[in-house]
């Protein structure tokens, strides 16, 4: 019989709820991204932050999720969530579908072609988990937030955040 391992799972680790960026941390998030050039990353945070989708429905977005045949950035994603099953079409707002036209004008992303990946290519894969959670706490620590208060799920909470306090 295995010994059990004495280390719980969380020793060490930051468990609970996760700090969602505030609009005043969006809006200089916006700004590094502009003067960077990140288009990349400008895209995936507006997306996030609109959508509010989990991770795992987040990555699999392609460019035919949310652009038409005509070639325009559409008002609203349909979507059917992966874990709960649940059909959703959140809004994109008019800088969102802006800054992904940009994105997936400067990638040369087509069709069926995964929205956010690390390489270029028709074949190339979405970025995984882990390197999202990477780019989330690099965000915050641009910011000069304490990156261990901030996850993937961080911007899920962004836009509740910004209407609760409406």
């Amino acid at each position: 019989m295995p010994t059990p391992d004495p280390k719980p799972w969380n020793k060490d680790r930051r468990v609970g709820e996760r700090t969602p960026f505030t609009q005043d941390e969006s809006l200089q998030l916006a700004n590094i991204f502009e003067t960077a050039k990140a288009w990349h990353d400008q895209a995936l945070f507006m997306v996030a932050v609109d959508t509010m989708f989990r991770v795992s429905d987040l990555l699999q977005l392609t460019v035919a999720d949310v652009m038409s045949k005509q070639r325009k950035i559409q008002p609203c994603v349909k979507w059917k969530q992966q874990k709960t099953d649940n059909n959703v079409d959140p809004a994109l707002t008019p800088k969102t579908r802006a800054a992904l036209k940009r994105w997936i004008s400067v990638s040369g992303k087509t069709g069926n072609d995964y929205l956010f990946t690390r390489n270029k290519g028709k074949e190339a894969s979405p970025i995984c988990d882990n390197y999202y959670f990477k780019l989330i706490k690099n965000w915050a620590e641009k910011l000069g937030l304490d990156p261990s208060t901030y996850s993937t799920h961080s911007t899920r909470r962004t836009k509740p955040m910004y209407l609760f306090k409406r």
